[in-house]
């Protein structure tokens, strides 16, 4: 570690330790710098990825009203956060496919009411036929009964 990154953690340091004790500066790579004695601008994400990073998440848990200087219980938090975020996103997944499982057993559903609406056309036009039959038989048989018993 070089000794501007070192004087720029120590720096997001005193920040984190301000906001802890209810200070509302934020917490931004301008600020740092400017705590640390360095120029606006002096923290630049291409040179210093990791302690960007770091000060983006002290931000984040200064807004969060989380802010530790224990990086024991940020760790924590980070690890408790992390799994419900991976739990959201299961979920979101499994309930992607359960949608997609309800609309094809809504098209099976579909698809059997379609069918049972046909069946029950063809039991109709079945049973008019029969009336018709059974209409013609007994006219038959009215014709072939002998008169007169």
């Amino acid at each position: 570690m070089t000794k501007f990154e070192k004087e720029c953690y120590e720096a997001l340091k005193r920040l984190k330790n301000a906001a802890k004790e209810g200070g509302k500066k934020r917490i931004t790579r301008e600020t740092v710098g400017a705590e640390a004695g360095k120029n606006s601008g002096a923290i630049r994400p291409i040179r210093h990825p990791e302690l960007c990073e770091a000060i983006q998440q002290a931000e984040a848990d200064r807004k969060a009203g989380i802010l530790s200087v224990n990086t024991d219980e940020q760790a924590a938090y980070r690890e408790t956060v992390d799994g419900q975020k991976n739990l959201i996103n299961k979920l979101k997944k499994e309930n992607l496919t359960l949608g997609i499982k309800l609309d094809k057993q809504a098209e099976v559903i579909l698809n059997l009411l379609h069918e049972i609406n046909e069946l029950e056309d063809d039991l109709s036009s079945c049973e008019e036929d029969l009336q018709k039959a059974n209409t013609r038989i007994e006219t038959l048989m009215e014709k072939v009964k002998p008169r007169g018993i």
